[in-house]
């Protein structure tokens, strides 16, 4: 049997017979060889195209010597794979030469520690991953008021108008169920209870990564997805892994029935998870991953907007605006896609009042209101150097959109 032929599980089960030889040689050579023909039978019965014969089980002497042999062969072209052997190699060292040096040792280490590593990766559940190019944002109303620090998040239903035109006059309201449940987070834990924009980012950057093909994930993806360049400092990955736990966590109720009956929408009734997915240790483009996501479906909130055709698709790059990721600007940067996708597709005026923009990104302070405007230019300076809009005007009380 050549070690090459193999499987990656087979490799790990002869690191065994490599530890055995590495570690006790200095053994009775009869109990030695016994024990490694006995190996090596198991691995031949298991992993070899022929049953290995009765009599070569390590059983004799001279059977055992000639498993051993077998074996040691097999250890040797094991170990033919580590740079620093085919470094002696080309030196011209013969086998017996080889053996003196303390480089072997440390090299028989290393293919053992790497064998034995080759099993696990095999084992666990592998994926490659795949960069989204584009996010899909949901401008729906739900998806628009859920994540903006909710004071009845903690419990409790609320109906959100379903929006028609022609009702409106009518003085008719249809309403969107939606209530959200944060008791399954233990009250020791440091959560806050609440949707915030930045959990947002990260629910949207799951959409992305699962809409690419990923089921499964890593937070460097996720911090990719939601517009971030580099590595995440260990603060940022505390921050993501605290929303995703949070997300995990709460159980959301949506239910659009009276909608769907009104105005001939798809009906959509969600009860689970705000976030279906657990954390796994995963190969991830050939490395272990600990601490990677496996997503169970698509994020049921991007679902909903999808089958409700309220739902745009931007670029990656319109995430990564010049402003810090406060929630505050968050909520911005989120409101004003909303209001460029909705005027794109005609269902809103270009005009929009700072009043407005002030009601919707939560700004009551005084101080805040007087540097918004200011923070919106370089918004919507950045989306028009990206090719998302035209341009834009200013008025005393309003931004005027050029889409």
């Amino acid at each position: 049997m050549d070690y090459k032929n193999l499987p990656p599980e087979g490799k790990a089960d002869f690191a065994q017979i490599m530890d055995d030889m590495l570690n006790r040689a200095g053994e009775d050579a009869v109990v030695g060889f016994a024990r490694i023909g006995a190996l090596l039978a198991q691995i031949k019965e298991q992993y070899g195209k022929e049953q290995p014969p009765e009599e070569a089980n390590g059983q004799n002497d001279e059977d055992g010597q000639a498993a051993f042999l077998e074996a040691a062969q097999m250890f040797i072209e094991a170990l033919g794979e580590d740079e620093e052997i085919k470094r002696l190699q080309e030196q011209g060292l013969s086998i017996d030469q080889q053996i003196q040096t303390g480089a072997f040792k440390k090299a028989a280490v290393r293919t053992i520690e790497r064998m034995k590593a080759i099993s696990i990766s095999h084992q666990l559940p592998a994926a490659t991953s795949k960069r989204p190019k584009e996010i899909a944002f949901p401008i729906d109303k739900v998806n628009a008021n859920i994540w903006k620090l909710l004071e009845r998040d903690m419990g409790g239903q609320i109906a959100f108008a379903a929006e028609n035109v022609k009702d409106k006059s009518k003085n008719k309201q249809v309403n969107i169920l939606y209530s959200i449940d944060f008791g399954d987070i233990d009250k020791d834990v440091r959560i806050t209870r609440q949707l915030e924009p930045f959990d947002k980012r990260v629910y949207i950057a799951m959409g992305a990564l699962w809409a690419a093909g990923n089921q499964i994930m890593t937070i460097n993806q996720i911090f990719y997805a939601m517009g971030q360049d580099g590595y995440p400092a260990p603060n940022q990955i505390a921050k993501i892994e605290a929303s995703l736990k949070k997300m995990l966590a709460a159980r959301v109720d949506i239910d659009n029935t009276q909608e769907a009956n009104a105005y001939k929408y798809p009906q959509f009734r969600y009860h689970g998870n705000l976030l279906p997915m657990e954390f796994i240790t995963a190969s991830m483009n050939g490395q272990t991953v600990d601490g990677a996501i496996h997503i169970f479906r698509e994020p049921p909130l991007i679902s909903f907007a999808r089958e409700r055709k309220q739902i745009t698709t931007i670029k990656r790059q319109l995430l990564t605006t010049p402003l810090n990721k406060t929630n505050e600007n968050l909520m911005l940067e989120d409101y004003l896609l909303e209001c460029i996708a909705h005027t794109k597709n005609g269902r809103r005026n270009k005009k929009i009042l700072y009043s407005t923009i002030y009601a919707e990104a939560r700004i009551t302070d005084r101080k805040h209101k007087q540097r918004a405007p200011e923070k919106i230019k370089r918004i919507l300076d950045y989306y028009k150097k990206c090719g998302h809009i035209k341009g834009y005007r200013e008025e005393q009380d309003a931004i005027v959109l050029d889409v």
